[in-house]
């Protein structure tokens, strides 16, 4: 999109997410849903002291304003008002804090590849609605492909892996098939790309 200079300005999706904390047999449980996608176009281009702000909270989001400022080589004030801005724009949604899943009893992590028997709006919405309320399952992602649902879940242990597909997954009437891939590790790239973006 252009603004009246003719200057390009970046559009952004934003992803919302839904997150709560449950306890399931006696293991609190964080469960991180996307919620909605937005699609926001700046008022005007981010410039590179932008870029720098997003990055640096994005590595640590305790960061003080004063340490900001000194980061980026700008006042304090004005750093101040680029993060409000940014905040405004909903470039920055929230400041989560990121939990050891083992440290609260959750030690196996799984994604789960789940095909529908037909890939209708009412299944899709009623999958969705009931893959978000399992404590168990941390992320749902609506794929293309030969499934149509991969879901992140974190369980105690095999077992409850095994009672968590058969119970609460394969036994719903609109699923086809289930495919389940234990996580060896899981490592995670929180910044974002701008310059593989522009690539």
């Amino acid at each position: 999109m252009r603004n009246n200079s003719n200057e390009i300005l970046p559009v952004v999706y934003i992803v919302e997410y839904n997150m709560a904390t449950r306890r399931y047999g006696g293991i609190l449980h964080l469960s991180i849903q996307p919620k909605t996608i937005r699609r926001v176009t700046l008022k005007r281009a981010l410039d590179r002291i932008d870029e720098q702000l997003i990055e640096l909270l994005q590595k640590n989001a305790r960061m003080s304003n004063k340490e900001l400022a000194a980061q980026v080589g700008i006042a304090p004030s004005t750093c101040f008002e680029r993060v409000r801005r940014l905040e405004d724009a909903g470039i920055f949604l929230g400041y989560h804090a990121v939990v050891d899943l083992k440290k609260l009893g959750s030690t196996l992590e799984a994604m789960v590849a789940i095909r529908l028997h037909k890939h209708s709006a009412a299944l899709v919405d009623a999958f969705t609605q009931h893959a978000v309320s399992l404590p168990e399952v941390r992320e749902v992602y609506h794929v293309a492909g030969i499934n149509d649902f991969m879901l992140h879940v974190v369980v105690r242990d095999s077992d409850h892996l095994r009672m968590l597909v058969m119970k609460d997954i394969s036994s719903r009437d609109d699923i086809a098939h289930v495919e389940t891939a234990l996580v060896f590790e899981h490592t995670r790239n929180d910044l974002l790309p701008f310059e593989g973006l522009d690539r």
